[in-house]
């Protein structure tokens, strides 16, 4: 075997591996919900207790930070950290099924 290919050989395994681990952290990440998904569902949550008014009283919240004033006290975990990541404008570009 000459260098050249001895090199290919090593290069041909260490690149089969990092595509190997890539592909098992992207199947990780498929198997737990995101971020996202997660401040989709707290919406979700929160449309489902207070119906139609549902955006207004998370923008009450995010503005005032009473989140039992607005009957979301249960999700305001989850609903802070969809204003801090996704930010208001998210909300109001939300269009839920």
């Amino acid at each position: 075997m000459t260098p050249g290919q001895a090199l290919l050989e090593r290069l041909h395994y260490h690149v089969t591996r990092a595509i190997e681990r890539g592909a098992e952290a992207i199947v990780e990440q498929r198997r737990a919900p995101g971020p996202l998904e997660e401040a989709i569902d707290a919406v979700r949550a929160a449309r489902a207790k207070l119906g139609r008014n549902y955006k207004r009283a998370i923008r009450g919240a995010w503005r005032t930070g009473n989140y039992d004033r607005e009957g979301l006290g249960e999700l305001s975990g989850e609903l802070q950290r969809a204003r801090n990541r996704f930010g208001p404008t998210w909300l109001e570009r939300l269009r839920l099924k």
